[in-house]
């Protein structure tokens, strides 16, 4: 059986502050629901909030418990218990009219959302573009900043939004 919960954050990450949701901001459907081995099933997510300028975060938990289906001969033994396995997951809702904008200051390191809205920020090693490596991958929420020496260094850098890749490097 699969059950759905969910309650609004301030942010997501570290030492998220969480608040119960205003009645009928977050629908999801269905509320329950029982899969046998085999089956699958959509689950919808509508959100019917404020439609304004502020981005919201909500997290969503989806708990799994087995049910206990088994024959056991009539002996009517009764398992000790029943193990949950949960997942949680980010549900962001972006403004009615999304503001990208940012401020960098290369030679101190420092990057800033000034927005309404988050970003993807993707930081590799070098100007080498056959370079396989990782980037350095991390998203900044409005108003948030980052000082990171991986900044002022002379390499590919990317901010990612709207699936679009905007490069802010400094490798010309």
């Amino acid at each position: 059986m699969y059950t759905f919960s969910v309650y609004q954050i301030d942010r997501p990450g570290y030492q998220e502050q969480g608040t119960p949701i205003q009645n009928g901001e977050i629908l999801f459907t269905p509320l329950k629901k029982i899969l046998l081995p085999g089956e699958q099933e959509f689950f919808k997510i509508f959100y019917r909030g404020e439609a304004d300028e502020k981005e919201r975060y909500y997290k969503i938990i989806i708990s799994e418990t087995p049910l206990d289906i088994r024959n056991d001969e009539g002996k009517k033994k009764q398992p000790l218990f029943y193990p949950t396995v949960s997942l949680e997951t980010y549900f962001v809702v972006r403004p009615k009219d999304p503001d990208f904008k940012y401020d960098l200051n290369i030679n101190q390191g420092i990057l800033k959302n000034t927005g309404n809205t988050y970003f993807r920020v993707l930081l590799h090693q070098n100007c080498d573009g056959d370079d396989d490596s990782e980037p350095y991958v991390f998203y900044l929420l409005p108003n948030q900043q980052i000082k990171d020496l991986r900044i002022s260094q002379k390499s590919r850098k990317y901010i990612v939004i709207f699936d679009k890749y905007y490069s802010i490097g400094n490798c010309e």
